[in-house]
């Protein structure tokens, strides 16, 4: 009997046996891929807020390729530039100009869940545009943003309100804080100096805009303060994890708050989304 006959001669609860023990390894096999496809996922969905905020195509070494905003003369936007306005029991006022304009302060950003929705000037958010939010410059106002903490400098459009969360002065897009090196860390010391588009001389460029504001101290805002010893590391994982995770929460109460006031004071209907941090 050749090993042909043999095998299929064989009784049939060996076979049986044999048959399920295959069955057996090929079903633990297609578990462990799953198990391995589920993990890798699960791993995505980790990592920092500021990770889960960026969700585009810019990796952390393409600042230097980010095109500046060309800034142009435009006229002031229909919605945005009431003369006052309210948050969370607060009262802000708005600028009639913007010359001269130089303060310092903390500058934060805001992404990927903001994409899309209208601003306060009543643009769409672009996070991968070079905009940026202000409390109380005319929008919209060009501005030349310097990190003080590594000379990085950035042109961007202010088309919308905000931060409206501790001392912190602009609200930078994805892209602009991309530029400027602070989408990792999530804050960092900026100096902000408006730009009049009718005179191009009112930009002093990125060598000269952290180096002159010393020489002007009467032009800075009070919002300016002197650089402030080094975070430590949990101040500085603090500051990064106060991104995504309650950003939204947080604009939800204020809007809850104070939108229908805001709407009212700027007697139109002025779009009540570009509340941030």
């Amino acid at each position: 009997m050749n090993g042909e006959q043999h095998e299929f001669n064989r009784p049939r609860s060996l076979c049986s046996a044999r048959n399920r023990g295959e069955r057996g390894r090929a079903a633990g096999t297609a578990l462990t891929i799953g198990l391995l496809a589920l993990a890798g996922l699960l791993g995505g969905c980790g990592g920092s807020g500021a990770t889960r905020e960026i969700g585009g195509s810019l990796g952390a070494d393409r600042g230097a390729d980010i095109a500046d905003a060309v800034p142009r003369v435009e006229p002031r936007a229909k919605y945005g530039n009431m003369a006052s306005y309210v948050v969370r029991g607060k009262r802000y006022h708005t600028k009639e100009s913007s010359a001269g304009h130089v303060e310092r302060g903390l500058a934060s950003w805001y992404g990927k869940q903001f994409h899309g929705r209208k601003t306060s000037s009543g643009e769409r958010y672009d996070m991968y545009a070079m905009t940026a939010a202000h409390k109380t410059l005319p929008l919209p106002t060009y501005a030349r943003v310097t990190n003080l903490e590594n000379g990085r400098s950035a042109v961007v459009k202010v088309n919308d309100r905000g931060p409206f969360h501790g001392p912190r002065v602009i609200d930078l897009s994805y892209s602009a804080a991309q530029k400027l090196g602070v989408v990792q860390k999530g804050t960092a010391m900026v100096e902000v100096r408006a730009i009049d588009p009718a005179r191009p001389g009112s930009d002093p460029g990125p060598f000269l805009a952290g180096k002159t504001a010393g020489s002007t101290p009467g032009t800075l805002a009070l919002s300016e303060r002197k650089p402030a010893r080094k975070a430590s590391a949990v101040q500085d994982a603090r500051a990064a994890q106060e991104g995504a995770a309650t950003r939204e929460r947080a604009v939800e109460v204020a809007l809850a708050a104070t939108g229908a006031e805001r709407v009212a004071e700027s007697g139109s209907g002025a779009p009540a989304r570009g509340l941030y941090l």
